[in-house]
């Protein structure tokens, strides 16, 4: 499983030297071609758009929606924030930043924005940008959250402003946050080992406050940021943040215009799931020839072309899996050379139906037998747990002789196991690329629905449900998909 995006920043659209407009126009062609081979999921926009607060146009609107339709995308596919060319300056606002940035207290941006008519001040200049966003998105943009949380896929994505204290030229190293407001937003985010967390801002990390540095930085570890995307400085570049629990990627776009100073780029990324990988590649605009390509002059971790990053926390995770399935293998191990009572096992089955936890009717499933081995030609299963399902397998039989007789249950509660099984393996096999891991996880959700109902101990109660979920996983078209590695 894999979730594909594009990064574009400082377009600057009202810039329309000769230069800036055949880059755009043979960027849509560009992006097209990537397409071909490629499919994408979203594209992200991290501010200026307009140029010196110029305001915005349907050219803009139009230019976007060029590069969505391009990329087989919607205006649903698109998420944006401001940059500092995008609002428009005024005296009073100077002035109330000025003050701010002169307090000594660390929250003082906070303290301005919990009063309305300050932050009203604050917040006027970005009014043309809200229009903008509301027109082009069908949504408001939250003035009242300010950095807010977006999802697409697997994907949480989370909208940083950091332009609230933007107001002149040569700012760089002075910009503040609102730590009150960042804390406010990344709390709300839910830990969840399928998603990454991706952030986006105009202003890079070096922009801010040294003092405001550290919070944005342990904020990130803290709430588990994978990867903070930028422009603002024209230039592309990355930077890979190891002082922290779990390493996350600063990565930096080009810009879309052309000037002295700017280098034309963007850049493609690809998040590999079952890798826990990130693969960047940077696409530079050569002035010169006038075309778009690949580029490895970035830095000596991308010269190769491609920029490969690891996503830790998924590794850590996995690792955790891993450790835990080997403890729980040994234990069961060692639990499986004592002799299974048959009777008593009919038994289990037996009271197991009287108890279902299915909601709903019951319908039936479909089986199609095959033989054991080919269960694992495409599930990265260890020997171990392919040694321990054969085993089980002399136990099947006891399982079809309560079921194919109506002596024992009643006919619509058959299909309990197999579909209580199918229905737990729906619901987690995308999340592991273990199938010793899916394994356990199954074996560990039924347990927890059981374990109170049914009376056996806890040791044979998850022996017994191990037996029934292999059986089911035979008799039942599922734990066929491809998780072996490339």
């Amino acid at each position: 499983m894999e979730t594909n995006f594009i990064q574009i920043s400082d377009i600057h659209h009202h810039l329309s030297n000769y230069d800036s407009l055949k880059m755009r126009l043979k960027l849509v062609d560009y992006l097209k071609e990537l397409s071909e081979g490629t499919r994408f999921d979203f594209v992200l926009i991290t501010g200026d758009l307009s140029d010196k607060g110029a305001g915005f146009n349907d050219e803009i609107s139009d230019f976007l929606d060029l590069i969505l339709s391009s990329l087989n995308l919607t205006r649903k596919d698109i998420f944006i924030v401001p940059g500092n060319h995008d609002l428009k300056r005024n005296v009073p606002r100077k002035y109330m930043i000025e003050g701010i940035k002169a307090s000594l207290s660390k929250d003082e941006l906070d303290e301005a924005l919990s009063s309305e008519d300050t932050k009203g001040i604050l917040l006027e200049s970005f009014e043309d940008f809200f229009e903008f966003y509301k027109e082009y998105t069908g949504e408001d943009y939250s003035r009242e959250a300010l950095h807010f949380i977006k999802s697409k896929g697997n994907c949480n994505i989370i909208h940083l402003n950091t332009c609230l204290t933007a107001y002149t030229s040569k700012e760089e190293g002075t910009l503040l946050i609102g730590r009150k407001k960042l804390i406010g937003c990344l709390s709300s985010l839910k830990r969840d080992s399928s998603k990454i967390n991706i952030a986006i801002g105009h202003h890079t990390i070096d922009c801010f406050r040294p003092n405001e540095i550290p919070s944005i930085v342990t904020n990130f570890d803290d709430f588990e940021i994978d990867m903070y995307l930028s422009g603002h400085v024209h230039k592309p570049k990355y930077h890979i943040e190891a002082n922290v629990h779990t390493p996350y990627i600063n990565l930096v776009s080009g810009a879309t215009h052309t000037d002295d100073y700017a280098v034309g780029g963007f850049l493609s990324a690809k998040v590999a799931f079952d890798i826990h990988e990130l693969e960047v590649k940077y696409h530079k605009w050569y002035k010169e020839d006038e075309y778009w390509s690949t580029t490895n002059d970035i830095g000596r971790l991308a010269k190769s072309g491609t920029l490969k990053h690891k996503l830790k926390k998924f590794e850590e995770r996995t690792k955790q899996l891993a450790v835990s399935v080997n403890k729980t293998s040994l234990n069961d191990d060692i639990e499986d050379k004592v002799r299974i009572d048959e009777d008593e096992f009919k038994q289990f089955i037996i009271d197991f139906h009287q108890h279902p936890k299915k909601k709903g009717k019951i319908t039936s499933y479909q089986t199609k037998q095959k033989e054991i081995e080919e269960k694992f030609e495409n599930m990265r299963c260890s020997p171990s747990f392919e040694k321990m399902f054969l085993d089980y397998a002399q136990y099947f039989t006891a399982i079809d002789e309560i079921l194919n007789s109506t002596s024992y249950i009643e006919a619509d509660k058959k299909e309990i196991v197999s579909e209580l099984v199918i229905e737990t393996y729906l619901g987690i096999h995308n999340k592991y690329d273990s199938g010793d891991v899916i394994f356990t996880t199954m074996v560990d959700g039924i347990q927890k629905q059981y374990s109170e109902i049914l009376n056996y101990s806890p040791t044979k109660t998850r022996r017994y449900i191990r037996i029934l979920i292999c059986w089911s996983i035979y008799d039942c078209n599922i734990f066929n998909e491809n998780k072996v590695e490339a």
